[in-house]
């Protein structure tokens, strides 16, 4: 137990960072969490939209209503997940040089305050 004290305390003396910045790590990783965690959550959404014409047993259930076929509905799900993805990534990587030119030009403050208000509108 002592070691372990020890330990830490040896991380914090090597780690030195103000309160304010420890709070906003006490904030910032469980929303890091959130976030990795709902990207986990398209999978199962995206198996129930799968339609196809193999009849639904209830002794094998394949994660859709409307299609038995355990594999197609896994597949499709992880193809259509895959462009959701793709799809987000695109739009990040057009979207990160625009705000930061708005940012160097408009200030960090207007930019941030524009993107939490489309967020929240969306």
């Amino acid at each position: 137990m002592a070691g372990r004290l020890e330990l830490i305390a040896g991380l914090r003396k090597l780690y030195v960072l103000p309160p304010v910045l420890w709070t906003a790590f006490a904030i910032y990783f469980p929303l890091g969490f959130i976030n990795v965690a709902s990207m986990k959550l398209y999978l199962p959404l995206l198996r129930s939209l799968v339609v196809c014409q193999t009849p639904v047993s209830e002794a094998d259930y394949s994660g859709s209503l409307r299609c038995g076929d355990r594999n197609l509905v896994i597949s499709e799900a992880l193809q259509r997940e895959a462009w959701l993805v793709g799809i987000k990534l695109l739009c990040r990587m057009i979207s990160g040089p625009i705000l930061g030119g708005l940012c160097d030009s408009l200030g960090r403050k207007p930019v941030l305050l524009l993107s939490i208000g489309g967020i929240t509108t969306a």
